[in-house]
């Protein structure tokens, strides 16, 4: 029958930075035995990295905009109680309308995690423009509906950043009737954009009324 407690002493005890290689000393010691001659081997405690894997958010922007903030989220595995991330994340750069890679940046916790990143994609997204009718058109009675139509009689609104994105101009539309009136709706379709900057936007329809 053994007597006594058993303890431990060594550099184990408290030990909780990760230690692999050197690892930490463990001696035991305590018990007794009238009828035994007890020998106490020591041993070694290893700490290895906490596994952590951290998954970006997938995120978007219209064209033009601001970036929104890259947040993440821990999908497997969790931070031990008062300790937290530091750093932040990274994307490639860019503005035009297309995808572009979050990167783990400068994220980090300390050297007792192994930390995987699974990134995303942050997405820029057209913009929208819209076109409209203005000014003044006239003609002489002449059966028809008919409304000839000129570049300054259309606006496009939403540009941005001195795109160089200009629209079509139809040359007619089409009068509500043929009868003479001032300030009649006139519609005009089969609008589009072209231009240098174009592919950053989308035209919100094909498609104008306007009282001109």
């Amino acid at each position: 029958m053994l007597g006594g407690t058993l303890s431990y002493t060594g550099s184990s005890q408290g030990a909780v930075a990760v230690d692999t290689e050197d690892q930490y000393d463990i001696y035991p010691a305590g018990l007794s035995s009238r009828n035994y001659q007890i020998q106490f081997l020591h041993g070694h405690l290893a700490i290895y990295p906490r596994a952590v894997t951290v998954t970006a958010d997938a995120l978007s922007k219209v064209y033009g905009g601001p970036d929104p903030e890259l947040t993440f989220r821990v999908t497997s595995g969790s931070l031990a109680p008062a300790e937290s991330f530091s750093g932040s994340l990274t994307r490639v750069s860019g503005e035009a309308v297309g995808s572009y890679m979050i990167n783990r940046g400068s994220l980090a916790v300390n050297s007792n995690y192994d930390i995987t990143f699974i990134g995303a994609d942050l997405t820029v997204t057209p913009k929208a423009l819209t076109a409209a009718l203005t000014g003044t058109v006239t003609k002489v009675y002449d059966g028809t509906a008919v409304a000839a139509l000129s570049a300054g009689n259309f606006t496009l609104s939403g540009l941005v950043n001195a795109d160089a994105v200009v629209l079509n101009y139809p040359a007619s539309g089409t009068y509500n009737d043929a009868n003479i009136g001032t300030g009649k709706p006139v519609d005009v379709s089969g609008l589009w954009i072209s231009g240098p900057g174009a592919s950053n936007y989308v035209l919100l329809s094909d498609h104008a009324v306007g009282n001109v």
